[in-house]
């Protein structure tokens, strides 16, 4: 199977050529409208915000990817065509995904599970999503409701395979009929994890050379699913870390609070990637002015607690104390924070 995700159009100037494809997926007009969960207005899907934040980011991953055509999939739209490549292929098989979009447009299961590292940054393993039931009870919950049917796991793409790998294993030993796997696109070192355990899958979309791939909300701090959770290990479980009032916390993609050239494959300079992150915690500050405006209120930390897809703090990798919040904290305050860490960072350096 090999045709074409639908891609957003956005005009840039003439570039180098490249020699690789990033991939950056558009989730955030999606999932900001989660805040509504709290009570609070938002900005809907078609604000023009939504437009603007991604023009901007867009042009600075330039400056960090200069040999590389950056593809941006926007989420709902690449859900519907995997979700229709699906059923076409696994006729009367129930759809489970680890993408919650997916899920929910498929009217079917998510297995809410993500990577999860701790406060230095070290992957820990593959945990659940905050605020979701330990992964044995939602393995649990998918028997009885797929009956020993058939199942195929649904995702919009495959990047090291690992997860999917873990995934199927797990689904394998509860006894779940799994019968494929389909992806938007895969990337290509995937096949030396899922090849060799007999995962059959099937990509709706190829592309050349592909270097990364990137939601947009990991760039963006207080949206939903930013960053990479900060967890615990316990035994043989990993779960998410939580504050005394269940708050979870996360690292973001950017520097200094991540190690953003491993993490996102960037390659600019110490100058650069700050610019990048001063750049992008100003588009979160711009975002909840509109919210701020439109519900005429400071919004807190606390205001965001309940929403799903969550909300995490974030922290930076290693030195988790550099930043103080409560949940009173005003999130535009908590976000100029941010700023002021990587003006010292800078500074240091």
């Amino acid at each position: 199977m090999n045709s074409k995700l639908p891609t957003m159009e956005v005009k840039r100037e003439m570039r180098p050529p490249h020699t690789g494809t990033y991939l950056l997926t558009h989730h955030l007009s999606s999932t900001i409208p989660a805040l509504q969960q709290c009570g609070l207005s938002v900005p809907q899907a078609g604000h023009s915000i939504y437009d603007t934040i991604l023009s901007e980011l867009i042009t600075l991953m330039e400056l960090q990817l200069p040999n590389c055509d950056i593809k941006v999939l926007q989420m709902d739209d690449m859900s519907h065509h995997i979700i229709h490549a699906a059923r076409e292929e696994f006729p009367g098989a129930m759809i489970v995904s680890t993408c919650p979009t997916i899920a929910y447009h498929a009217g079917s299961f998510a297995i809410e599970i993500n990577r999860i590292v701790d406060l230095d940054g070290n992957i820990l393993g593959i945990g659940p999503r905050p605020g979701h039931q330990p992964i044995h009870i939602q393995l649990d919950a998918l028997k009885r409701l797929s009956n020993d049917g058939p199942v195929v796991i649904v995702e919009d793409g495959i990047f090291s395979g690992r997860t999917i790998a873990q995934l199927f294993d797990w689904l394998k030993a509860a006894q779940v009929n799994v019968v494929g796997v389909i992806a938007g696109f895969r990337f290509e070192k995937s096949k030396e994890v899922l090849e060799p355990k007999g995962i059959p899958v099937l990509t709706i979309a190829e592309y050349d050379n592909l270097v990364d791939w990137l939601p947009d909300h990991d760039f963006l701090p207080l949206t939903p699913s930013n960053g990479r959770v900060v967890g615990v290990k316990m035994q043989n479980l990993v779960v998410p870390l939580y504050d005394y009032k269940g708050a979870s916390f996360c690292i973001p993609y950017l520097d200094p609070f991540a190690p953003v050239k491993e993490w996102a494959s960037f390659t600019g300079d110490r100058t650069s990637l700050a610019q990048f992150a001063h750049a992008c915690i100003s588009m979160s500050l711009h975002l909840y002015e509109i919210i701020q405006e439109m519900n005429r209120k400071a919004i807190t930390i606390a205001d965001l607690l309940k929403v799903q897809p969550r909300i995490s703090v974030p922290v930076q990798a290693g030195n988790s104390e550099n930043l103080v919040y409560s949940h009173e904290s005003d999130v535009r305050r908590y976000l100029h924070s941010m700023q002021t860490v990587i003006g010292r960072s800078y500074d240091r350096d």
